[in-house]
Parts: C-alpha cells; sequence; structure tokens
C-alpha cells in the first residue's frame, strides 16, 4: 500500500496545555519517529491563543502546528525542519533495479567460472603456452573502459522534455521525479543491449568444439567486450544517481553518496556470486549424494563435472541474462512502476514527518494575515514524500542547510579561508565553465585513455609472446614490443608537459598512478587458487565449492558491514587514504593464514609417509583439521579483502570532477560558522594535509550543478565524467594484471610448482604481504599535497 500520500493533521485544541514547557530541540531540528503519526509536541510545548474551550481565535503564525505527514524510510533518523531552519541531509540507497542488476552481473561472472576451466582445460585442451595468452586477451577488454566512455556518450539516450521536446538537462531533470528519472537512466538502454549480446556470446561457449583453440579466443575476447562494457554501464548509472541525489539540498554530498551506492553495489554483486556458488554447490551435493547411494559404493567420476552439466550452467546462465535484458527493456519503457522502483530510499519503512510553522520573520511590516497566509500555502506544498523531501527553490525559498555542508573538512576551496562570505555572479560563471568546457575539451583526457590502452597491449604482448615467436620469429615479438614502449613514452611525456596548465589533469594522473601502482604489487592469488584447486578440486570437488560458497557469503557480509560502517564516514579526503592503510594492513595480515593452511598440509604429508609416498597426495582426501584451517583462512581473506577492494573503487569514483555550482550567500555564511564551530572541537588548522581526491573548487564542491545549461554543454560534462571514471577504473584493472605478471618471476626463484607439493610457497605469500603493504603506504602521499595559502 502506497503511504507516499497519507495526511493526518495533528489538532491544537483540546489539551491542558497549563505549565507545559517548549520541548523542542535546542538545534532547532524536528526529531522524526519512526512507524507512527502522533500528535506535534508543538501543539503541547506552547498555550494557543485560540482553544475551543474559550472561544478566542488569535492566533499567530508560531503556534500553527503543521500537518504531521507519514513519509517512507529506509535511514537512520532524520530531521525535517520548518521554514527558515535547516535542512538536514537525507540519505540514498541503491534502487531495487540497480541491485538487481548488479546482483545479475556477480551471478553470471561466478556462474561460468567452472564451465569455463570445463571447456579450457578438458574439451578445448588449451596448451599451457597459450593459457596467459588466453588470460590476456579474455580480459584485455577491461582495461578499454576509456573507448566504452566514448562510445556511451555517443550512443547514450536522454529523454526528452514533455513539454519542449528537447533533451532533458540536468536541473530540468532535477526538477521533475519522473524526467530525473529518465534522465539518470539513460545508460540502461544501453546495457539492455550489451546484456542481450552478452547472453549470446556466453551460449557460444556451449558450442566450441575440441580442439577449438582459436574460437574459444574470439569467444572471450567478444564476450569480455560485451561484459566489461555492461559493467561500465551500470557504474554510470550509478554516477548519475548519485548526481541527481547530490544536487538537492537536502541529500548527502556527492562523494559520501558515491561511496554508499559503490558499497551497496559491491554487495548486490557478492550477494550475486554468493547465490551462484550456492547453486554449483548444491548441484555437487546432489551428484556426490547420489553417487553414495548407489550399491556399488559411488561412482567418483560422476560426481566431478561433465560436458552435460557445463553446457547446462552455460545456458542457465545465458537465460539469466536474456531474462534481465528483457526486464530492463519493460524498466525503460515505464511497464515496472518506474518512479516507484527509482525512489528506493523512501521504500521498507515510515517515518513521521512533524513540523512547526516557526519562520523568522524578516519584516515587522507583515500584517499577521499575510503570515498566516505564507504559512498555508507551506502547509499544502508537500502533496507527495518527493515534494517533502527536496529542497527545491520554487517551494522553500528560505530553506538553508546547516548540516548539508558541515563535512568540508578537506576541501581545497579558496574560499574556505572565512574571508569571503558570498559568491558574485562572475564566480559562478566562472566555475561553471571551467568544469562544463576547459576540462571537457582538455587533451590531456585523451591521452589519459591512450597510455592505459597501451600499457595493456603491453601485457598482451608479453602474454603472446610463446604464439608469436612460434607463428613468426623473435624479431617481430620484439618489433613490437619497442613500438609500444616508444608510444608510451611519448604518451607520458605529453602527459607531464600538460598536466601543469591543467589542475585537475594533474589531480586525475596522480590518483590513476595511485591505482595502477598500488595493485601493481607482486600478487599470490593465482598460486592459492591453484594450491586448493590441487589441494581439494581433484578429488574433493564438493569440498571446493563449498569453500567458494562460504567465501562468496563471508565477502557479501565484508560488503555490507563497510557499507554501514565505512561507506559514509570515510568517502573521502583524511579519513578515506586512512581507511585504505588501515583496511591495507589487515587483508596482509589475514592472508598470512594462508601459511598455516600450507604447514598443516605439510605436516599432514609428513605425518603419512614420504613426499613421494602414495599415502598422501594433493589428490587423496584431506584431514578434517586441514579443512577447518582452510576454512578460517577463507573466511578471514574473502572478509579483508573485500574491505581493502572497496576503498579503491570509492577512490577512483570521487576522483572524478563532477560539475559544481558555488555556494549562495546563506550557504556560505553557514558553510564558514560551521567550519570554524568544528575546527574548534577537533584543533584542526591550515597546515592540515590536503588530499587530491576532493577538487579543488569551492566549499560546494560536493554539490554536481544544477544550473540551467544548453544541453551541448551537459553532453561534454557526461563525456568527460565517463572519460574520467573509465580510465580510473582502467587503471585498477590493469594494476591487477601487472600485478599478475609480477609475480611470476618470484614464482620462478622460489620454485614454486605442483610437482614439489608447491615447496616454499610459504614464504611467497609472506613477501607479497609484506610488498602490498610497504607498497601502499609508501603511494599514500601520492594523493596528499601541502596547502598553498593565498
Amino acid at each position: 500500500m502506497d503511504h507516499s500520500q497519507e495526511f493526518s493533521s495533528s489538532p491544537v485544541g483540546n489539551h491542558n496545555n497549563g505549565g507545559i514547557q517548549d520541548q523542542r530541540y535546542r538545534d532547532g531540528l524536528i526529531r522524526l519517529d519512526p512507524c507512527h503519526v502522533q500528535e506535534d509536541p508543538q501543539s503541547l510545548a506552547q498555550p494557543t491563543r485560540y482553544h475551543p474551550s474559550t472561544g478566542n481565535d488569535e492566533i499567530t503564525p508560531q503556534q500553527i502546528a503543521m500537518a504531521a505527514i507519514e513519509i517512507p524510510h529506509s535511514s537512520s533518523t532524520t530531521y525535517i525542519t520548518g521554514p527558515g531552519v535547516a535542512l538536514s541531509e537525507t540519505t540514498v540507497s541503491l534502487p531495487p533495479i540497480l541491485r538487481l542488476l548488479f546482483g545479475l552481473n556477480g551471478l553470471a561472472l561466478s556462474l561460468l567460472t567452472l564451465p569455463i576451466m570445463y571447456i579450457l582445460n578438458t574439451r578445448v585442451e588449451v596448451p599451457l603456452p597459450y593459457l596467459p595468452a588466453y588470460g590476456a586477451i579474455a580480459f584485455l577488454p577491461y582495461s578499454l573502459k576509456p573507448m566504452y566512455a566514448y562510445a556511451s556518450g555517443l550512443l547514450a539516450v536522454e529523454a526528452p522534455n514533455e513539454e519542449t521536446g528537447s533533451p532533458t538537462t540536468f536541473a530540468e531533470s532535477n526538477a521533475n521525479s519522473n524526467s530525473q528519472y529518465r534522465n539518470g537512466y539513460r545508460h540502461l538502454r544501453l546495457f539492455s543491449a550489451l546484456l542481450t549480446c552478452n547472453s549470446v556470446c556466453t551460449l557460444l561457449f556451449a558450442c566450441i568444439p575440441k580442439g577449438g583453440v582459436i574460437a574459444v579466443l574470439v569467444v572471450a575476447f567478444f564476450r569480455g567486450i560485451t561484459d566489461s562494457w555492461a559493467e561500465f554501464c551500470l557504474g554510470l548509472t550509478l554516477i548519475d544517481h548519485a548526481r541527481a541525489r547530490a544536487s538537492e539540498e537536502t541529500s548527502s554530498p556527492y562523494d559520501t553518496t558515491v561511496s554508499k551506492l559503490q558499497a551497496e553495489a559491491a554487495t548486490a554483486g557478492n550477494l550475486g556470486a554468493w547465490l551462484a556458488s550456492f547453486v554449483t554447490c548444491l548441484l555437487f551435493a546432489v551428484r556426490y549424494a547420489v553417487a553414495h547411494n548407489n550399491d556399488d559404493g559411488g561412482d567418483e567420476h560422476s560426481q566431478q563435472l561433465s560436458g552435460g552439466v557445463a553446457n547446462a550452467l552455460v545456458f542457465v546462465t545465458a537465460s539469466m541474462q536474456l531474462m534481465g535484458a528483457f526486464a530492463v527493456f519493460l524498466y525503460n519503457n515505464g511497464r515496472l512502476a518506474s518512479t516507484r522502483l527509482f525512489v528506493t530510499n523512501l521504500v521498507g519503512g515510515y517515518r513521521e514527518l512533524r513540523t512547526t510553522a516557526s519562520a523568522q520573520f524578516t519584516s515587522e511590516d507583515d500584517t499577521e494575515n499575510d503570515r498566516i497566509g505564507l504559512f498555508t500555502n507551506h502547509l499544502t506544498a508537500a502533496p507527495t514524500e518527493l515534494d517533502s523531501l527536496r529542497d527545491e527553490e520554487s517551494s522553500h525559498p528560505s530553506y538553508s542547510s546547516l548540516e548539508d555542508l558541515a563535512h568540508n573538512e578537506d576541501s581545497l576551496s579558496s574560499t574556505s579561508t572565512g574571508n569571503s562570505n558570498s559568491v558574485s555572479a562572475p564566480d559562478i560563471v566562472s566555475a561553471t565553465s571551467y568544469i562544463s568546457g576547459t576540462a571537457g575539451r582538455s587533451p590531456t583526457k585523451l591521452f589519459h585513455w591512450i597510455l592505459v590502452v597501451l600499457l595493456q597491449c603491453i601485457l598482451v604482448i608479453i602474454a603472446l609472446k610463446g604464439p608469436i615467436v612460434e607463428w613468426s620469429s623473435h624479431f617481430l615479438w620484439s618489433v613490437s614490443m619497442g613500438t609500444l614502449l616508444c608510444c608510451i613514452i611519448l604518451t607520458v611525456l605529453a602527459l607531464f608537459c600538460g598536466k601543469a596548465k591543467n589542475g585537475n589533469s594533474q589531480q586525475t594522473l596522480r590518483v590513476g598512478l595511485y591505482l595502477v601502482l598500488r595493485n601493481a604489487v607482486p600478487s599470490d592469488s593465482a598460486i592459492i587458487a591453484s594450491f586448493f584447486y590441487s589441494l581439494f578440486g581433484e578429488s574433493q570437488p564438493f569440498v571446493l565449492q563449498l569453500l567458494g560458497f562460504l567465501g562468496m557469503g563471508v565477502g557479501s557480509l565484508s560488503s555490507l558491514s563497510y557499507t554501514k560502517f565505512f561507506s559514509t564516514r570515510f568517502s573521502t579526503g583524511r579519513p578515506l587514504l586512512c581507511l585504505m592503510g588501515g583496511t591495507v594492513l589487515m587483508a596482509s595480515v589475514a592472508s598470512l593464514l594462508n601459511i598455516a593452511v600450507f604447514r598443516e598440509y605439510q605436516h599432514t604429508v609428513a605425518h603419512a609417509g614420504t613426499e613421494d609416498s602414495d599415502a598422501f597426495s594433493p589428490t587423496s582426501p584431506t584431514s578434517t583439521k586441514l579443512f577447518l584451517i582452510a576454512v578460517l583462512a577463507k573466511f578471514a581473506t574473502a572478509f579483508f579483502e573485500e574491505w581493502a577492494f572497496l576503498p579503491e573503487l570509492v577512490l577512483a569514483t570521487t576522483s572524478v570532477n563532477i560539475p559544481i555550482v558555488p555556494p549562495t550567500e546563506q550557504s556560505a555564511q553557514v558553510s564558514n560558522h560551521n567550519r570554524s564551530n568544528r575546527q574548534e572541537d577537533t584543533g584542526s588548522n591550515n597546515e592540515e594535509l590536503e588530499l587530491s581526491p576532493i577538487s579543488p573548487t569551492t566549499t560546494a564542491s560536493r554539490h554536481p550543478s544544477n544550473l540551467e545549461r544548453n544541453s551541448s554543454s551537459k553532453r561534454e560534462d557526461d563525456k568527460r565524467i565517463a572519460m574520467e571514471y573509465g580510465t580510473l577504473v582502467s587503471c585498477i584493472d590493469f594494476g591487477d594484471q601487472l600485478g599478475s605478471l609480477m609475480a611470476a618471476p618470484l614464482v620462478a626463484a622460489l620454485s614454486v610448482s605442483r610437482d614439489n607439493n608447491f615447496l616454499n610457497m610459504d614464504r611467497l605469500i609472506l613477501i607479497c604481504a609484506v610488498a602490498n603493504v610497504i607498497v601502499t603506504i609508501g603511494l599514500l602521499p601520492l594523493l596528499t599535497h601541502k596547502k598553498t595559502p593565498k
């Protein structure tokens, strides 16, 4: 039942008000009590001149109790104030349609893991020298997100203005909930088409014949394009949603909003992967039970993954992707109650909105009738929950935001020094033209994604060294490497020559460099995965799937806890950097538990006999103690690795330069007042470190601009935002692949292999953990610089 239109009046009569003191909160805010409607305490707090028992009809505006309005909610306590009193922040949640799509993406990736492993190793039997080539080709599309950004800007469809028929501007979309929904979700049309193509590519995996090495490489490449592009469209939709919500005065800042949405998206993806792990685990459990219920004691091969099971999983995944694409198509055409799904942060419960007319009147010459008329307009100005929460200039011209500008202690604004309490019109034009014009057409943005693509090509050439040398010659491979290296050097020189002219370009370059170097640390994940597969996968696939199921569940709990405790408090600035350092340290310490698994494995081998004895081998049933230690290690590593990954994704998202508008004179005064009070409480000073992920703009840098701009300028903003976001996210993917390649010489130096039962793997784990902590902490200063007083 939709309660958004329900109103209940709060009577002011029939109460004995004698001796009752004012119960309003000292900060001027009226707290909203959950899940019920009750009388406004203001009606009891102050004696009125009107009482039914006396017949006195004198009424003052300050004594009118506004209607108690029941509105949905999904967050913690919210504060709503009367006219003239600051509106507080309202939290935003990820819409259900986006939760569904992120979850579907995680489910598809996880559900295809086993079938692809079977196709590569059993059906096609890809030669070992070609496996690195397959990895490089399959994951190359994930580093091409800047190209997807440019193409998405050309293919994005925006909803037209219902009155003029022209494309809806960002300001117009904020003024109308339906237009805002349509405009904010313009990438979902492209996502629906890509998801359909991705399902077709998924089906092609089941059609690959035996020995089809070239076929599997081609299918993997095109599926990677459709999958990574679709995932990128979801990221752009999330950013659009955060921009739209952060443009409202009652909303949280953009960085806080997008941080919370990214964490919720990760939780949805992990839940989808957890569901896929549950399906595969249940599948092997059934096959295991059927095999052991046979009279002959069970066939060991019947417990393994077969071609029929692999094809079935492929068909199920493709079918779910088609269903998801069809659901998005219906959603875009308004068949799935789009407006209700869009306002997800208002679904799930109800809070009472109780407001008392306690405005401060600036003119003493106003008549009492005028004042009563003003409050009558305010009483009838909130027909829906959207209008109640949105701070629009047309309906609430005197509202300001106290808490809305209270989190800018790390702002790089030159106006934050307190010497300017107002912003002139030329300042607004200058800031808007800078973001939407110069930065949008900067050639350095082009060099950013060119550099990412060239670096990715280097990895592909290195992975394809064996096939290239086999098919042609070593000279051709050397020439290709030399050409790419020269192009990379020229691109880096162009970037460093242009960064001095563009401060935002320098900021993006530093963040991108941090993300690449941070993830380029040698990674032991592939070796540990191979170790667990050798330990459990060959003889006990059900145990391996059970570990995966538990790991996905813990990952979901990790992202959920991150959303609750860290997403809003550590979204940008110094807190975010401290969180990155702390989570990486915890993840590195947790990874050391894999050493305990390895040591217990060695102890079991020694207890069973010599290492070359058949009494115990990687394919024999493992001990219960070893399994329990492996479960503990899986729990800890999956939980803290998710904590360590999410801040990087938040950093990449919040580092995108969002169009802003400087604050009004009233907002600037409130902001300076709050900043001075906060500095008195925290003891902060002007010599603290500034953090590069925050844009060097005004004190309202976290609010996207809602000024009227022409459609071409808005499209330039959208292209620039997509390009920056795609470049920074690609830096994470590129760093991961570089880290995997960096681990290869380390593995060779330590002589870690399956033949010697992963000897010296404990040393590899320790080296990778220590290097991870040292490199991360050493790179954090790259994101900071000292303040430069003006």
